[in-house]
């Protein structure tokens, strides 16, 4: 995927989130609360329910992203920026793009794991 593309297929949080659903549908979400793998999609919520015991889970619970408080949009900018050039950005300049204030976010997940799990989810 080039730079024209992705920034098509990912232009706004709507179709970011909307990928990330897509990766973990192919994954199965399992209910963390009774082990049940019936779960459907509330979209008024952008949240999971278990059609057996009614728990609710999180799009990112369970996944590489589940403690972070950035947005999936913005994720997805710092997976471009890695991926867009052949020698990558230091991830100060990943930090100055998106305007984020902290640096820890952009260490503490590694931002090369998020790109393979995103594109390259496990099955």
């Amino acid at each position: 995927m080039n730079l024209n593309e992705y920034s098509k297929s990912f232009s706004d949080e709507v179709s970011c989130v909307a990928h990330f659903k897509s990766v973990r549908d192919k994954q199965r979400v399992v209910c963390i609360k009774c082990g049940c793998k019936k779960q459907y999609w509330l979209k008024n919520q952008s949240i999971y329910q278990c059609e057996d015991c009614g728990f609710r889970t999180s799009l990112m619970k369970e996944t590489i992203l589940e403690n972070s408080n950035l947005s999936i949009r913005t994720w997805y900018q710092c997976v471009l920026m890695v991926w867009a050039t052949k020698k990558g950005f230091s991830a100060l300049e990943i930090l100055r793009q998106p305007g984020l204030k902290r640096y820890e976010p952009i260490w503490y997940y590694k931002i090369r794991r998020i790109a393979l799990w995103i594109f390259y989810p496990p099955q």
